[in-house]
């Protein structure tokens, strides 16, 4: 049985998510006005371990120093972020979609970029369907 991410974990994937939002750990710090510490971001994202054996994670103060140097709400950090949040109000996503959304979102950065490959391959080796042929 899954249980409910601790805030470290939920921390910890938002930071992967703004890096990939960000094209990048160095983009990501230019957008904080170098004001965010390389080393420190780079060793959390890394799994550094501390000297008791426990990766290294991001703290309340770390946690409100990002979200203010990139202008997020107090709190972001903390929150689970669903991608429904992100969607129009009323959109109905098919099943489909949501599996590979899931699919991509637990996939480490190697896994996404093979996802994106195959996607990319499929769509320019795919036929339009009978259904695309009698929509147009």
């Amino acid at each position: 049985m899954l249980g409910m991410k601790t805030c470290d974990e939920v921390r910890l994937e938002n930071l992967r998510r703004l890096v990939d939002e960000a094209q990048g750990l160095s983009n990501l710090i230019a957008k904080a006005n170098g004001k965010l510490s390389r080393p420190v971001l780079y060793q959390i994202l890394s799994g550094v371990k501390t000297a008791a054996g426990t990766p290294k994670n991001i703290g309340d103060d770390l946690a409100r120093k990002i979200e203010k140097e990139l202008k997020l709400e107090r709190g972001w950090m903390d929150h689970e972020k669903e991608f429904q949040d992100f969607l129009p109000q009323g959109y109905i996503m098919p099943a489909e979609l949501i599996r590979l959304i899931t699919l991509y979102s637990q996939a480490d950065r190697k896994g996404r970029d093979h996802i994106l490959g195959v996607l990319e391959a499929a769509t320019r080796t795919s036929t339009p369907t009978r259904n695309d042929r009698q929509q147009r």
